[in-house]
């Protein structure tokens, strides 16, 4: 996502497409990172959104 959004501020056109195999392989770790960082947002996210309707639920229990 970072490489996009760089590629699209800088003007080019389109996603930028690595020559080497070394910028391949720097250019899969990135979308991997990416992909990555998203769902550990995401899961972080739902376990404090599911801890806070147990305690609610906990609460309304008493």
């Amino acid at each position: 996502a970072l490489v996009w959004t760089l590629s699209v501020v800088v003007g080019q056109q389109g996603d930028p497409v690595p020559a080497t195999r070394p910028g391949r392989w720097v250019m899969v770790a990135g979308f991997a990172t990416g992909v990555v960082f998203i769902a550990a947002l995401a899961g972080m996210n739902g376990s404090f959104l599911l801890e806070n309707r147990q305690e609610r639920a906990a609460q309304e229990e008493q």
